[in-house]
């Protein structure tokens, strides 16, 4: 499976992941769920999408593979 990789979805929870999506250039996703995640430091990095619980992926996953 050959794939981009602006069409992955790098999960992170802290503003290191974010980062490292962004330079591979993938799609950061925000795991907002754990309590350890802290939202404002997270929207310094803007990511490209936020989950504030587990099922979010799954749904962001199934509308992105629609387009």
């Amino acid at each position: 499976m050959k794939m981009e990789p602006s069409e992955i979805l790098f999960i992170g929870d802290s503003p290191v992941d974010i980062r490292a999506a962004h330079r591979a250039g993938a799609q950061g996703v925000a795991a907002t769920w754990d309590l350890m995640a802290n939202r404002e430091y997270l929207k310094k990095v803007e990511p490209h999408h936020w989950a504030e619980k587990p099922q979010e992926i799954w749904d962001l996953w199934t509308r992105l593979s629609k387009n």
